[in-house]
């Protein structure tokens, strides 16, 4: 009668400040300090790198950039070898070393002029094989690269479309299980391939271990996960762990490698609450911390980095 509007349900609440220091914006990688006590994560919109202490939630900057490098970080891996981060950059494809102490940075490896393997995309979690070796993935190419940290050279373990490979198309993050001789990676494809792909660090052959089970050839049983962005290895219970963003999944699962079953750990029904929503919607780095049994994960929605119970699947922010 009159066109006069009422609210109906009011918008939901922005969860409390967790922690002082520089706001988070727009994370989109992380790593977990050897102590068990920090995390580092990867800030894409305002070009840092940020301490986090997972006691207080306290925010300290480690590194910003200096408008000519890491200004795009998509990516991080802590070495444990050199006592270093790694960090890659998708605007100007370069894989940097980070002093964890001053900030500084030291370019490993970037492209060169005329060089066939050059990156693309880079992101992700990167997985350390050893002092000298890391394994890095790329969206764009469809790649699983190997860098030699000593010289920045760059060679293919694994390419979406080479013989007995196709598995790798939309190749999003990646961690080591050194006791298997393999790489585990996730794969989000637009051709109907979203699961876990194992591959063989010497031979760089792959093996499916997850999908959806309504491919026409499901591997594996239990929750789907329609959309595998971070993982990370919990060796001590057999098993990979995976942030699934898909539509309305918001969900970690777990992987058995034994069986190869897959179960739902937490999501908006599982566990406490609704705090994965959007979880890493633009950034496909999670953490875990294996001695106290929980992950970290970024929850994009407003800017927050969650901690999950992998024991009830309890939800907590640790800073925002």
């Amino acid at each position: 009668t009159s066109g006069d509007r009422s609210l109906i349900q009011p918008p939901r609440a922005q969860s409390p400040i967790v922690g002082t220091g520089q706001a988070l914006a727009d994370a989109t990688g992380m790593a977990l300090d050897p102590s068990g006590e920090v995390i580092y994560v990867a800030d894409d919109t305002a070009n840092m790198i940020i301490k986090i202490d997972l006691a207080s939630g306290d925010r300290t900057v480690v590194h910003t950039s200096n408008g000519t490098t890491m200004t795009q970080i998509r990516g991080l891996g802590f070495d444990t070898e050199n006592n270093q981060l790694l960090a890659v950059d998708n605007a100007d494809d370069v894989l940097m070393s980070v002093d964890i102490a001053l900030g500084s940075t030291s370019l490993i490896s970037s492209n060169q002029e005329g060089d066939a393997l050059t990156f693309g995309s880079p992101r992700g979690h990167i997985a350390i094989e050893s002092a000298t070796s890391a394994l890095v993935c790329d969206t764009s190419r469809d790649t699983l690269y190997r860098v030699n940290l000593e010289t920045g050279e760059r060679s293919v373990l694994a390419k979406d479309g080479s013989t007995g490979t196709a598995l790798l198309e939309g190749i999003q993050s990646v961690v080591i299980d050194a006791d298997n001789n393999r790489a585990l990676v996730t794969s989000s494809s637009s051709n109907g391939i979203y699961g876990l792909v194992a591959v063989d660090l010497t031979s760089g052959a792959t093996t499916l271990l997850a999908n959806l089970s309504t491919d026409e050839s499901p591997v594996g049983t239990g929750v789907d996960i329609l959309n595998p962005r971070g993982l990370a290895l919990d060796k001590d219970n057999g098993r990979v762990l995976i942030l699934d963003s898909g539509t309305n999944a918001d969900a970690l699962v777990a992987v058995d490698l034994a069986t190869l079953e897959r179960t739902l750990i937490a999501n908006a029904a599982e566990g406490n609450g609704d705090l994965l929503s959007n979880a890493l919607n633009g950034s496909n780095s999670m953490v875990l911390d294996a001695d106290n049994q929980r992950v970290f994960a970024v929850n994009t929605d407003d800017n927050r980095i969650v901690v999950i119970d992998l024991n009830s699947g309890d939800q907590a922010v640790v800073s925002k």
